[in-house]
């Protein structure tokens, strides 16, 4: 199920956890760092880095995970402006994996 929501992400999370519960798996798609940082702090399962592209995406991606480790359990998705020539890029460690190398 797809729910568009304007406003705080915080406040759509919790709707949508009050309306689907606990078993409900959240993905949130962010525009930048301190959307991203609002999501998982509102306990976000999916974060969706939509048109973040090269050391912005890996360093976002990178600086949260480090931030958050221990404290949240969340993925990352990476989104918008993925074409056959940047497809390489986008496939890496602090995004696509646990850890950053």
């Amino acid at each position: 199920m797809k729910i568009s929501w304007e406003g705080s992400i915080s406040e759509a999370i919790k709707q949508a956890r009050r309306v689907g519960g606990f078993s409900l798996l959240l993905d949130v798609e962010v525009r930048n760092r301190e959307e991203a940082e609002e999501a998982i702090e509102a306990g976000a399962d999916v974060i969706m880095l939509d048109n973040m592209e090269g050391e912005e995406l890996f360093n976002v991606a990178a600086d949260l995970k480090e931030k958050w480790k221990g404290k949240r359990k969340f993925l990352f998705e990476s989104s918008g402006n993925i074409t056959e020539d940047n497809l390489q890029e986008r496939v890496h460690n602090c995004v696509s994996s646990l850890k950053c190398s």
